[in-house]
């Protein structure tokens, strides 16, 4: 069984017409193991237009104290962030 973790993109606001954040910085995991840290993770926004859009988060590694991939042991939860 794997253990259950959640990965969110964190809220930004940008002048429009810039990109976003994409460093891990910008993302939160929940509900890993102690030591455990998210090294990787794809977050990006598509806005058109001025406003409220979504941060989408995907693509998440998580490994452990000693730097060992260790993604398969999670089932992830993504949430979006707000841009």
């Amino acid at each position: 069984m794997k253990a259950v973790v959640t990965v969110t993109a964190n809220a930004q606001t940008i002048i429009f017409g810039n990109n976003i954040a994409t460093g891990v910085d910008n993302a939160t995991l929940e509900g890993a193991v102690t030591g455990h840290k998210l090294p990787a993770v794809t977050l990006e926004a598509e806005a058109l237009t001025a406003g409220t859009h979504a941060i989408n988060v995907t693509d998440a590694t998580i490994v452990d104290a000693s730097n060992k991939d260790v993604t398969d042991n999670y089932e992830i939860s993504y949430v979006d962030g707000t841009l």
